[in-house]
């Protein structure tokens, strides 16, 4: 291939139709310095899109931290994106902070992901409508139309949500992007769970991971997490969120293993477990999702043994 260019557009091709593994093998992984800002900028959203955090983190570095020149939106948008996958939450907010004036969707979507990292669903729906509105490339619309609706069923917003995903998944089905197809199934899969409609939530399941085939990605392993979590509902038995468990510690899914814990409390409740849970967490607003999920088994637990009142806390 003649360019860094065409082999990084190419990549993102690849992306879109969910290729995964076709997209990683073209990802620069030395020489950064025979690359362009710009390919720069698009192979660390190439590596941020295929879970390679690390790589992405390393090619934007050096531009957003330079001492000759000054970072863009877009490079500061994109590293701060990639910050948030890495945990570096509050790194991430105080670089959006340092872009006075946003010009750019990128720096929206960034802040979504800020909120999302944090459980912060509700204060970033006003901003993806306003992502959603601005954002010119219908690939990455879609994606922010996908991101409302997982915003909307953590905020319990269930009927909102399945109209969405109604309008959502007949649009998708006139394109070619079977990523977002399948990241779209994701979000209908819980929704249905969510209803107790545990038979077409594994049928959604069942068509996600048929648009991956072998592929192995993050977002593969989301569906893989609401297969475990369907399991042990109709078996009334963690053992598959047990099993899912090992997986998510082994690809440092973090946020699935919350989910997975959370889960399990569902289905057979422990006091430890929930505590361990519960202070093991940093963010304000899974711990609000724990006092209001798990309130009435803490209060039948204080009645049977000692209890810490975290209320008072």
């Amino acid at each position: 291939m003649s360019s860094n260019k065409e082999k990084l557009q190419l990549a993102d091709r690849h992306l879109r139709e969910a290729r995964i593994a076709e997209a990683v093998k073209l990802l620069p992984r030395h020489h950064f310095e025979k690359l362009s800002r710009e390919e720069r900028l698009l192979a660390a959203n190439i590596a941020r899109r295929t879970y390679n955090i690390s790589l992405g983190l390393r090619l934007l570095h050096p531009l957003v931290f330079s001492e000759q020149t000054k970072p863009n939106e877009k490079e500061i948008a994109e590293y701060a994106v990639l910050l948030t996958l890495n945990g570096s939450f509050s790194e991430a907010k105080r670089l959006l902070h340092s872009i006075e004036s946003p010009k750019h969707p990128e720096t929206l979507l960034a802040k979504v992901w800020c909120l999302f990292g944090v459980w912060e669903f509700r204060e970033a729906i006003p901003v993806l409508h306003e992502y959603i509105k601005t954002q010119k490339d219908p690939y990455y619309k879609f994606a922010g139309r996908i991101n409302l609706t997982e915003a909307l069923f953590e905020t319990k917003n269930f009927e909102s949500c399945h109209k969405e995903l109604e309008k959502l998944n007949k649009d998708l089905a006139h394109t070619e992007f079977a990523r977002l197809k399948a990241n779209a199934l994701h979000i209908t899969s819980m929704l249905y769970h969510a209803q107790s409609k545990l038979k077409l939530s594994n049928q959604a399941i069942e068509k996600g991971l048929q648009l991956f085939g072998a592929t192995n990605t993050s977002d593969k392993l989301l569906l893989q997490r609401q297969s475990a979590i369907n399991m042990a509902t109709k078996d009334k038995n963690p053992k598959a969120l047990q099993e899912f468990r090992k997986i998510a510690i082994k690809e440092k899914a973090w946020d699935s293993l919350r989910k997975i814990e959370l889960e399990s409390l569902k289905i057979n409740f422990e006091e430890k477990q929930f505590l361990n849970l519960y202070f093991g967490t940093p963010f304000i607003e899974f711990r609000k999702e724990l006092d209001r999920l798990f309130q009435k088994d803490r209060k039948s637990t204080r009645l049977n043994s000692s209890h810490t009142d975290i209320s008072r806390m």
